[in-house]
């Protein structure tokens, strides 16, 4: 009898085991827990690749993968595919129906598109549930798949508010906003593509593209606009292509044809093409100044840039009495720190009947910036009245400190290289030591080490 008790808890206990291990294997969804390729980690809120992948470790009893080879760090993980309008917004009302995550615990999703749909624009609610995550907090997105989302009406694609993260991570996606006659469109848009308020947008691959925002309404940054002071996170551009974006008006200023940064917040750039974004003014009027700034990018806030290209935007002018186009490539009036990467073949362009003004083709500056690597070159600055024309590289009112870097073969009436001051010399940590300075010159610069050539 004892040894038959004894037998009868062995298989006990191994039963146990053998159940134990299947459950902690994921028994739920797909199985196996951990993503198949080892990459994504939904954990840190700032990468979406984990470069220590873990093991294939899923939640306890659900299947979901953590990525880490963690069993239990995060069971709200859900991947949803959609295919058309109707699963577009069903999964943002989803992800607004599952609650907050934590600053160490996001809860995570992973929308993947497949197929072309239109998405429903929100009117004067741009902001509000329809194309957002709102209310919810401390959320991480993958957005990624295969195919077109574009808008059939007034208002943002997507919003994304605090303590929200969204990863975009596909060549062949494409995020397009509103514009007369694109997509059977009658109007033009009031708003950007993206609204980045409180949270963060990293593009990594994918296209955001063909907006047209009037400026007598938002008028600022028609691809993606950064605000409302953000301590959060901002914008990240690590590869992707943000084209073919307007920022237009008959009655009112604009700024940033495919980015805007507001004050307090923040864009680093270290790959992909912010390229064919224009700036539009077109008003009879007289008497009256009009300005267009930034046609690639426009910056109040904190603008690092260490790779990636910005060329080809625009900014023109037509009709009216006093116009004035700044910073074909990038406007400054932050804080502007170029490490790397290209800005080249932008054009400001103004045309008036009275005043016409243009500076700084490749960049204009109304305060100090920062050059310690990257090229600006082939750009230009030109109006149909030589009224303060000049900059066709840079344009600065403050100082230009050039530690390594190049500034060449670019066009203006006046001062084609810089227009403004420049020093060149190093940083000894963070104080500049300067070897000499240079001012209004059509003169190629090239600096290297502190040193020029």
């Amino acid at each position: 009898m004892l040894k038959k008790n004894f037998f009868t808890m062995i298989i006990i206990i191994v039963g146990l085991v053998i159940l134990g291990v299947f459950s902690a294997c994921g028994g739920g969804d797909t199985g196996g827990g951990g993503a198949p390729d080892g990459n994504y980690n939904p954990y840190d809120p700032y990468d979406p690749y984990n470069p220590n992948p873990g093991g294939n470790g899923g939640n306890i009893g659900d299947g979901n993968y953590d990525g880490g080879g963690d069993p239990d760090k995060n069971p709200a993980n859900k991947s949803i595919i959609v295919t058309n309008t109707d699963e577009w917004e069903a999964a943002l009302k989803t992800i607004r129906n599952g609650g907050n995550g934590t600053a160490t615990n996001p809860k995570t999703y992973t929308i993947t598109v497949d197929g072309t749909f239109f998405v429903r624009g929100a009117g004067n609610n741009s902001y509000g549930p329809i194309n957002s995550f709102y209310p919810v907090t401390y959320i991480t997105v993958k957005l990624n798949g295969n195919g077109k989302l574009f808008l059939i009406g007034n208002g943002c694609l997507l919003s994304i508010s605090d303590y929200q993260t969204v990863y975009i991570d596909s060549a062949d996606l494409i995020l397009e906003g509103l514009t007369t006659g694109q997509n059977n469109s009658a109007n033009d848009n009031y708003y950007p593509v993206i609204n980045v308020a409180g949270g963060v947008l990293e593009l990594w691959n994918g296209t955001i593209r063909g907006n047209t925002v009037q400026g007598g309404h938002f008028g600022r940054g028609a691809g993606v606009y950064i605000g409302s002071n953000q301590t959060f996170g901002g914008f990240t551009m690590k590869g992707g292509t943000i084209s073919d974006n307007i920022t237009y008006s008959k009655a009112a200023d604009v700024y940033g044809g495919g980015v805007y940064i507001d004050t307090g917040c923040t864009f680093t750039m270290s790959g992909g093409i912010i390229t064919e974004n224009r700036i539009i003014i077109d008003n009879e009027a007289n008497g009256i100044d009009y300005y267009g700034k930034g046609c690639g990018v426009f910056n109040n806030g904190t603008f690092t840039m260490s790779g990636g290209i910005i060329s080809n935007n625009s900014g023109s002018s037509t009709g009216g009495y006093r116009f004035y186009i700044y910073g074909g490539g990038v406007y400054n009036a932050g804080t502007f720190i170029m490490s790397g990467g290209t800005i080249n073949n932008n054009v400001a362009n103004a045309n008036a009947r009275g005043i016409a003004s243009a500076l700084g083709g490749g960049v204009y500056s109304s305060v100090d910036f920062i050059m310690s690597g990257g090229s600006i070159y082939n750009n230009t600055a030109t109006a149909n009245i030589t009224y303060g024309v000049s900059g066709g590289g840079v344009y600065v009112r403050g100082i230009v400190r050039i530690a390594n870097g190049e500034i060449y073969n670019n066009n203006a009436t006046t001062y084609a290289s810089l227009s403004g001051s420049a020093e060149y010399g190093t940083f000894a940590g963070t104080t500049w030591v300067k070897n000499g300075e240079l001012k209004n010159t059509n003169d190629n610069i090239r600096v290297v080490n502190g040193v020029l050539y």
